[in-house]
Parts: C-alpha cells; structure tokens; sequence
C-alpha cells in the first residue's frame, strides 16, 4: 500500500487526506516520495472480545476499543458514560502578520471550583492516556486549520461532579 501525502505538502488539507484516497480525488495528493510504502495485516474475529483476548495468544498486546454508539439493548453490567467533542476547525484572522498563524487549542475540564478534572480520555486500551487537559494539532501558517480531532469525555458516575464541571478552550498562538 503506498502512503500519501496532500498534493504540494499542503499540510493543512492532512485531516481530510483520508476522504480525499476513499473519494479517489487524486487531483488532491499524491504519493510521498522516497517511500516504498506499508505492508498491514488483518484478521477477523467473531465472540465476546475478552474471550477472544484470552484464548488467542496472538491477541495478547492488542487494545480493544469500544464503538462510539449504544446496542439497542443494554446489559445490566454496562457502564457507557462517555462524551464525545469534536474539533472541526477553526476560523482565525492574520492581524498584520505577515504570515499565518499556528494556531494550538487547549482544551481542559474543570470543576465550578477551578480544579482539573481527570476525565479526558486519549487512545484506547491499557496504552490510553487519561488527563485533565487535550491538546490539538498545531497546523503551520494555516487561518482555517481543519482539526477534525475528536475528544473522548469519560463523564464521573457522581452526578454532581457532571453538573459541576465544565469545558474550557484555550487558543494559543505557536511559533
């Protein structure tokens, strides 16, 4: 499988490279020179993820991650309280730069009392990261950055922590 870039290492056009392949848009990248390109292996399992965890030893380092939606029917064991934010994009001026900006987003969930909450949640599996605060790609010079970065919220079973907590975006200007 060859590996891509956007045509003219136009960075800013990277979060939607994949649409760009699956649309055969070819007009909007091409391939990255000097590569030889990626081999990936796949297979297919069907049952209960931990079973199969348990009884392939192939499986042994591999990360399960949930679905992002509900079965019709939930089990009396599940606990799903998860939030999902997306980054779409932004829309920021160039002032009297020269040049445009680099714009980073913060993103930080606190309490009503200022204090981090430990509820943003980064990958998936035992490697997962769980943190108070997420950071967003920085692209270069670029006054429409299209994040598309979707940030997982794992919301705390006490209700009064959930009421009491909020959401703050930062934006930082990077040089």
């Amino acid at each position: 499988m060859p590996i891509y870039q956007p045509k003219g290492g136009y960075d800013a056009n990277f979060s939607t490279l994949y649409e760009a392949i699956a649309n055969n848009r070819t007009d909007e990248y091409e391939v990255v020179p000097r590569s030889n390109g990626i081999a990936i292996g796949m297979s297919m399992f069907d049952g209960d993820p931990q079973a199969l965890l348990a009884k392939e030893s192939k499986l042994k380092e591999v990360s399960v991650t949930l679905k992002k939606h509900m079965r019709d029917v939930i089990d009396t064991g599940d606990n799903r309280n998860d939030l999902y934010v997306t980054l779409t994009g932004g829309d920021f001026s160039q002032d009297s730069k020269k040049t445009a900006k680099n714009i980073e987003v913060k993103v930080t969930a606190l309490l009503d009392t200022g204090a981090p909450m430990e509820c943003l949640m980064r990958g998936s599996g035992e490697q997962s990261l769980t943190g108070s605060s997420y950071r967003s790609t920085v692209y270069y010079h670029t006054n429409n950055p299209p994040y598309n970065e979707t940030i997982k919220l794992i919301i705390p079973t006490e209700a009064d922590k959930f009421e009491r907590s909020h959401l703050l975006f930062m934006f930082y200007h990077c040089r």
